[in-house]
């Protein structure tokens, strides 16, 4: 099975976009809900865990509306807006005060020469780490994606508030963004979001990426740079915590055996802090994609280590193991489980089922 079976509608729409232009002038209403039943537990210094009925397993829960006009002569005016939603308590955003259409709000032009937007949408680094691991965007139960765009975690709990992904995103709002057409295999994207800040150079966001795929196989070189981010009250962020600068690059792959696709990713994060500090994440992922009946058995590891100046290292590990079995192109259930490693805390485990389906 193809690891693209299982992207969100988000980066397949937006990797999409890059293709042909449509036939004929359309609008078109789509989402994806995706429920789970078990129990949570991160590695924390309590061992505490929760009994959950909760959105977005294997991909958040979102609706949205994506169209496009052919204008002729090869050329034609496209648009996306998409919002999250908790659909466990009925309510929109990833959390509470996110913005309602936090996915993604933007319109642009496409044509021979690739695509050209202009609003708020994912960054070409996070899409990039979609397609580095089986689990895809699993905020969930991803190892990668837990690790490297999660706020709030183990890891961070000694710098919050104003961790690495708390000025980091996997959207960019204010933002231009450039997709080259696909070539040989080759597609390059880059985006830059203004800061809209007092400064000219404040919360100043470039992202991009390069990838190949033919074929069986995929890789892919990606990364972005934020410059002096501002974090909007609350919380506050202390002044030993304020970053002058924050620069990830990622790169990995993924090869298709038939029997097994194979997935490996590194990436790399420095943090400038008042000096002379500094602060490094570096994460190792591996995974696996094996197809069995009408699914696949996904299986992830990822492995982080924070260095910071005068403190003592601290290493991080997540494994999930799941079965993700289609009911149809659009229905899917699953069932998966987690453990979760922090250096000096408890061990955390995680159990949980789940249905997803694309309308």
């Amino acid at each position: 099975m193809s690891d693209y079976r299982r992207l969100s509608g988000l980066a397949a729409g937006l990797l999409l976009t890059c293709g042909g232009v449509a036939a004929q002038s359309s609008v078109a209403i789509y989402g994806v809900i995706d429920e789970y039943v078990g129990k949570k537990q991160l590695a924390s210094a309590t061992g505490a865990h929760t009994s959950n009925v909760d959105a977005g397993g294997l991909t958040t829960s979102y609706f949205g509306f994506r169209g496009t006009e052919d204008l002729g002569g090869g050329l034609a005016a496209i648009f996306d807006i998409t919002g999250n939603v908790r659909a466990d308590i009925g309510d929109v955003g990833r959390f509470a005060g996110d913005p309602i259409f936090s996915r993604s709000s933007w319109v642009g032009m496409q044509g021979p020469w690739g695509v050209v937007r202009a609003g708020r949408m994912s960054s070409p680094n996070f899409l990039l780490a979609i397609r580095l691991s089986p689990y895809a965007e699993s905020t969930s139960f991803g190892p990668y994606m837990l690790h490297t765009y999660v706020g709030g975690q183990p890891l961070d709990a000694s710098v919050a508030p104003g961790g690495p992904a708390a000025a980091s995103d996997s959207g960019y709002s204010n933002a231009v963004t450039y997709a080259s057409p696909k070539m040989g295999g080759f597609q390059g994207m880059a985006s830059y979001s203004m800061g809209e800040a007092a400064s000219a150079s404040d919360n100043r966001r470039i992202s991009y990426s390069l990838t190949y795929d033919q074929g069986p196989v995929f890789v892919g070189l990606g990364g972005e740079r934020v410059h002096r981010p501002t974090l909007a009250a609350p919380p506050a962020v202390p002044a030993a915590n304020q970053k002058s600068e924050q620069d990830t690059i990622q790169f990995g792959g993924a090869y298709d055996f038939g029997v097994a696709r194979v997935f490996a990713s590194h990436s790399r994060t420095d943090i400038d802090l008042p000096v002379p500090n500094t602060r490094r994440f570096r994460t190792t992922q591996l995974g696996t994609s094996i197809p069995v009946g009408a699914g696949a058995i996904l299986l992830s590891g990822a492995k982080t280590t924070k260095r910071e100046t005068a403190l003592a290292d601290i290493k991080r590990s997540t494994y999930t193991l799941g079965y993700d079995y289609f009911l149809s192109k659009r229905t899917d259930v699953y069932a998966v489980a987690m453990k979760d490693q922090v250096t000096n805390l408890k061990s955390g485990t995680t159990f949980a089922v789940g249905v997803r389906h694309r309308f």
